[in-house]
């Protein structure tokens, strides 16, 4: 994490009661480099689960890959809600910045080609996978 990142009050451990994020220190300057550094987390973690040598089970793939993107997640939900309940001019800049990004990060994501090759694998043995 560069330093403007580890400064980046969305990117820090949210310590504060029922760990909530630091709202009182979050500006809207904030989000859109915590919003490409969490998509480019997420894509490291995806291409991780790819490139993983063993063979694919349902831990080291389908539920690796659920866990992954938890920083993406925690970022863009208080994006969200703050667009949602209390939007501004700066919020909207940003949100008209990163909504095209944000898609096409979907995509990639929902689209790897590694990831669904690993998934694809499962599913052809899913009858001797003992899941329930």
């Amino acid at each position: 994490m560069d330093n403007a990142a580890a400064l980046n009050p969305l990117l820090q451990d949210w310590t504060g009661p029922l760990a909530l994020p630091p709202f009182a220190a979050i500006t809207a300057e904030h989000f859109e480099p915590a919003l490409t550094h969490a998509m480019a987390l997420h894509l490291v973690e995806v291409d991780a689960i790819a490139d993983n040598p063993d063979e694919p089970t349902f831990a080291n793939t389908c539920l690796a890959f659920d866990r992954c993107g938890a920083v993406l997640d925690a970022v863009g939900s208080v994006f969200a809600n703050l667009c949602a309940a209390e939007t501004s001019p700066a919020l909207q800049e940003v949100e008209r910045a990163m909504s095209p990004r944000l898609a096409a990060h979907d995509a990639t994501i929902s689209l790897h080609a590694g990831v669904f090759a690993r998934i694809d694998s499962l599913h052809r043995r899913i009858d001797s996978l003992d899941l329930e």
